[in-house]
């Protein structure tokens, strides 16, 4: 699985974005109370990102099994969610909040249901096990890798840059994606 490149460039943009995920997950609470909103606006934000995130599995899912390029899907999901992202940063008051969080959730909806698929078909029925093991695990890695370090980050550059900062960490995740699935097509002689 290390040398197939298909997989590992689904691999490299999931931990990518549970880096920004991680961020969300754990700093928006704090950036969120900073700004002045309660728990119950907090509980709301989290909310309206799971609600978003989960029914638009449904729909993506679809979309996904009916587009011919899924890596165009994920593309389009990773720049929704570094989007989201420079928006919660920037966000002030709860509208703000709402929005980026509701953009969060549909963006990462529809990069990740593209990115299982492709995974899947990136590999053999017989090690579909693994690679998928491997995905979770770069979720969870990248979960927890953006909670301990970014809150180091936040203490020098504060929590606007430091959203802005892991938008961009994203945006790099996904252009290494791009660059892992064009080598993959090339070695197999693919346009």
């Amino acid at each position: 699985l290390i040398r197939n490149r298909s997989v590992m460039g689904c691999w490299l943009v999931t931990l990518g974005a549970c880096l920004g995920l991680g961020m969300f997950m754990s700093f928006i609470p704090l950036h969120a109370r900073e700004r002045g909103l309660d728990a119950g606006q907090i509980g709301l934000i989290f909310f309206t990102q799971g609600l978003a995130n989960g029914l638009s599995r449904i729909p993506f899912g679809f979309l996904s099994d009916k587009v011919g390029r899924r890596s165009t899907l994920v593309v389009i999901g990773m720049a929704g969610f570094a989007l989201s992202l420079l928006g919660l940063g920037a966000a002030v008051r709860m509208p703000h909040f709402v929005l980026g969080a509701l953009l969060s959730g549909l963006s990462l909806g529809l990069a990740f249901t593209s990115v299982g698929a492709l995974i899947a078909e990136a590999v053999p029925a017989g090690s579909r096990g693994v690679a998928m093991g491997g995905y979770n695990t770069c979720i969870y890695w990248g979960m927890m890798t953006s909670s301990l370090a970014m809150g180091a980050v936040i203490e020098s550059l504060g929590f606007a840059l430091s959203f802005y900062l892991i938008a961009f960490v994203n945006l790099g995740f996904s252009a290494m994606f791009i660059v892992m699935l064009k080598s993959a097509k090339r070695s197999k002689g693919l346009p």
